[in-house]
């Protein structure tokens, strides 16, 4: 999403945290197949409506394995569905192409491929960061989530202000 989304002339740079980056014209799913089904992935299950939601041994075994048990059950309980049909839609644009970009690999993450993350991360020529956690990343180890969205940030920030000094600061 952020790769079709990151098209807005108002998005300066984009960061992926443990994140599909499909090229233009490819889906989601065409970005993850050439590095095979991970365990995570094959614990989808779709209704007959087309919405997909991930088994309990998928959440707490596959998905959020790097986190306590309580917030594992918790994942587990607030779990919302994703439309399935959304990872074959393909993208018109990539945005990465266009904008900087800084990458998250979850190294042991078991719902996306670490290798995608990492191949996608190369191709984006991102500055990039690889942790040791889970896919959901962003709950395992937040500080250092936090840490290179504002790594993202401050060179925006800076050289907006550097660049448009009499501009009206919006932060």
């Amino acid at each position: 999403m952020i790769t079709q989304a990151g098209d807005d002339p108002k998005v300066a740079g984009l960061v992926y945290v443990a994140a599909y980056a499909p090229e233009a014209g490819q889906s989601a799913n065409d970005a993850s197949t050439p590095f095979g089904s991970t365990e995570g992935q094959k614990q989808i299950r779709m209704d007959s409506e087309k919405f997909a939601t991930v088994t309990s041994e998928g959440m707490l075994e596959d998905i959020a394995q790097g986190l306590p048990m309580a917030e594992r059950k918790l994942a587990l309980a607030v779990q919302g569905q994703s439309y399935g049909p959304m990872f074959d839609e393909k993208l018109t644009v990539a945005a990465w192409k266009t904008k900087p970009s800084w990458a998250i690999i979850s190294a042991k993450d078991r719902m996306l491929p670490p290798a995608m993350e990492e191949s996608a991360a190369m191709k984006m020529d991102a500055m990039t960061t690889t942790l040791p956690t889970c896919h959901m990343v962003i709950l395992e180890q937040p500080a250092k989530v936090a840490a290179v969205i504002d790594e993202a940030n401050w060179p925006m920030h800076f050289c907006t202000r550097i660049v448009k000094p009499n501009s009206e600061r919006h932060d």
